[in-house]
């Protein structure tokens, strides 16, 4: 349908009619659309969204696939909050 937002994560359910916003990590399914339940915790989606990590260089996202493929969300988390920690770090490091 023309002007629904599918959010970062979500799961849609094959042969679905989306007609409404899907919000970030919901899983929707249905003919209506029906919002199922959310892939993770409020505050792990949040995290989620601050981190952007599909915005991470593609060869970084390849050397953490089997995390983002895991279970554990929490280390996946951590590790990725590393990851940019380091960078903005020797990003600063650049500039003095």
């Amino acid at each position: 349908m023309s002007g629904v937002c599918i959010g970062n994560g979500a799961v849609i359910g094959a042969n679905s009619v989306i007609k409404k916003d899907v919000p970030p990590y919901a899983i929707a399914a249905g003919n209506p659309q029906q919002l199922m339940k959310y892939r993770f915790s409020s505050e792990i989606i949040e995290k989620l969204q601050l981190l952007e990590w599909w915005n991470l260089e593609f060869s970084i996202i390849q050397s953490i696939f089997h995390l983002l493929q895991s279970y554990d969300i929490e280390q996946c988390i951590n590790v990725i909050e590393d990851i940019k920690k380091r960078k903005a770090e020797k990003k600063s490091f650049l500039f003095f």
